[in-house]
């Protein structure tokens, strides 16, 4: 399996595939940097005009700053100053280098599923789209023939986020240097504590396990249409198009367990996420990850190898 493990590694390089899609994970990464100085801007223009405002108006900065504030059910804030220091004490700590691994990890929320599907229908597709896995079952036979494909196929896509991990680095130094040459301000004077105790290692395995379900559903698709347009299409449809609909969707449940692992303090953010038990909701997706599995393994069992 080694060997052939090698040669869809090779068939991914030498097809271009792998330097495709590390174009679009490297270019996901700089629109989710991008959107986050954009977010840093506008909250420390927000915050600039509130403070022009309370000083006009001849408040106490200090005294408002320390009284807080509170949001009402309408959206109306109290104490407008004190809400938008606390955004802009967020935004800059979400442009410093602690924060990269978490703001590339929240993305996976966005951005992940597209890029996992995308890259799994083609994965689970091609095979069969250019008659050479009779080949492949032929050196393997059909269920190891499977199992290398996907697990190559996560491997890829894993190398492929291990590779964005330092190219993010230097995209949010540079929009980072790029705020700070075009806004008047120290950051030591805007101090953020963080509200969860940060564990890098939890973001990392959430951000694996989307591209892995969602790599998973998409190759499914793949396998199960022979690469046909309509696959394309549906996945399209589902991950782009269809919000939560219900407490375990699949993204809403995913929405669930992402609460409990960041911050979203950056230009990310949940809102409308259902209630829903992450024991429950574990098990749902455990389950469906189980059946895709399953279809896999039928359609292999079923299916010729020599059409």
């Amino acid at each position: 399996m080694i060997r052939q493990l090698k040669t869809d590694f090779r068939y991914a390089l030498y097809s271009r595939m792998l330097v495709g899609m590390l174009i679009f994970f490297f270019l996901a990464a700089i629109l989710s940097f991008f959107l986050n100085y954009q977010s840093a801007c506008f909250n420390y223009e927000s915050y600039q005009r509130n403070m022009e405002f309370y000083e006009q108006a001849g408040n106490d900065i200090a005294a408002e700053l320390n009284m807080g504030y509170s949001i009402y059910e309408d959206g109306t804030i109290e104490n407008p100053l004190a809400y938008h220091h606390e955004m802009l004490c967020a935004s800059l700590y979400s442009m410093e280098s602690a924060y990269v691994i978490s703001l590339l990890c929240e993305s996976s929320l966005v951005f992940f599923p597209i890029l996992a599907s995308f890259f799994g229908l083609l994965w689970g597709s091609t095979e069969i789209k250019n008659r050479t896995l009779r080949h492949r079952v032929q050196r393997l036979g059909k269920y190891r023939s499977l199992w290398s494909r996907q697990l190559s196929g996560f491997l890829v896509l894993l190398l492929l986020f291990l590779l964005t991990i330092p190219f993010a680095f230097g995209v949010q130094a540079w929009f980072r240097n790029q705020f700070y040459m075009a806004v008047p301000i120290d950051s030591a004077e805007f101090l953020y504590t963080s509200r969860i105790t940060v564990n890098y290692g939890k973001q990392l395995l959430f951000a694996a396990f989307v591209l892995l379900f969602y790599y998973e559903f998409g190759y499914t698709f793949g396998n199960l249409f022979k690469g046909n347009p309509i696959s394309i299409v549906l996945v399209c449809v589902y991950v782009l198009f269809i919000p939560p609909l219900f407490a375990y969707d699949i993204a809403n449940v995913m929405n669930n367990f992402a609460k409990n692992v960041f911050e979203f303090i950056g230009s990310f953010s949940l809102a409308g996420v259902l209630e829903a038990s992450l024991l429950w909701g574990g098990l749902e997706l455990a389950g469906l990850f189980a059946l895709m599995l399953l279809c896999n393994t039928v359609l292999t069992n079923k299916r010729s190898a020599y059409v």
